[in-house]
């Protein structure tokens, strides 16, 4: 992964005003997950666009895994911010992570902890 964007991102979960959700990338209350706020890093970086459906926010199409752009733009391998494995060979995942109930904190650390294996 791109350092510099994940020090960014980083930042961005840490800020006291980050509303986390979960089981999509953005909801319309404003609450993302913690995809969801890299994929608003992109937006403002211009990479992608976003807008709402009738049920929640969609960046570039998507709504429940990262846009191709974003994966490119952030040096990201996998759309779900997969970064290693548990046992029996089941996928780490920040999405993962963000759904099972991690604060934003947690996933920032497990992000600087792992920015190479994203």
């Amino acid at each position: 992964m791109n350092v510099d964007i994940a020090k960014l991102w980083c930042a961005a979960l840490r800020d006291p005003t980050a509303r986390q959700g979960q089981l999509q990338l953005g909801a319309l209350d404003g609450s993302r997950c913690c995809l969801g706020v890299l994929c608003d890093l992109a937006v403002a970086a211009e990479v992608i666009t976003v807008g709402t459906s009738d049920e929640c926010v969609v960046y570039d199409g998507q709504t429940l895994s990262l846009p191709k752009a974003v994966l490119v733009w952030a040096g990201i391998r996998s759309c779900k911010g997969q970064y290693g494995f548990w046992e029996r060979n089941i996928p780490r995942t920040l999405m993962g992570d963000n759904d099972a109930g991690r604060t934003f904190g947690e996933i920032a650390t497990i992000i600087e902890a792992n920015v190479k294996n994203l």
